[in-house]
């Protein structure tokens, strides 16, 4: 479904898109616009992370903690991979409920329960992304984060891999930090 070697092309269009919307975008804005760079980047982790054999039947769940920040940016993401395999959108995700998710994306208003969602995402191996400062150092996986003035991501790859997931290198080069 959402196999690397079936999506070589979509990875350029996807890298290139992310070059020319993050060019308009920086931090100081804080624009519609960054809810949907931020969307964009969600959708490429999405479409470019392998899953271990077996682990994706079907849908992909991706979680949201609290109410979606995303807005239509987000539902718009999912109508799109609609022709790629059916993306399932979960919101206001609680501890306790994360064991139904593939993705979870922990918005920063949710700080208190960063670590017993840490926690339960683990144990689903399942991939964390957050724009929480300091997300990456509490256990996090992908962490949205100002970097030389611009919205960007950084990627911790060793709780990815013990998770038994990996993305694809194009996305790492493309990340402003790579913690290995």
């Amino acid at each position: 479904m959402f196999r690397l070697n079936k999506h070589i092309c979509s990875i350029f269009m996807a890298i290139f898109m992310l070059f020319v919307i993050s060019a308009d975008i920086t931090i100081a804005g804080k624009t519609s616009k960054e809810k949907y760079l931020k969307a964009a980047y969600i959708n490429n982790l999405l479409r470019f992370t392998q899953w271990p054999d077996g682990y994706l039947n079907g849908d992909v769940n991706l979680c949201i903690t609290g109410a979606n920040p995303f807005g239509r940016a987000m539902q718009a993401i999912v109508e799109r991979n609609k022709a790629n395999g059916d993306i399932k959108l979960i919101e206001n995700i609680r501890p306790g409920a994360v064991g139904q998710c593939d993705v979870i994306y922990i918005s920063m208003f949710e700080q208190n329960d960063v670590p017993q969602l840490l926690i339960e995402a683990k144990a689903k191996k399942c991939l964390t992304i957050s724009d929480e400062p300091n997300f990456i150092a509490s256990g996090g996986m992908v962490e949205f984060s100002e970097i030389r003035g611009k919205l960007s991501y950084i990627v911790n790859v060793k709780k990815l891999s013990e998770a038994g997931l990996s993305v694809n290198p194009l996305l790492l080069e493309n990340a402003g930090k790579v913690i290995r």
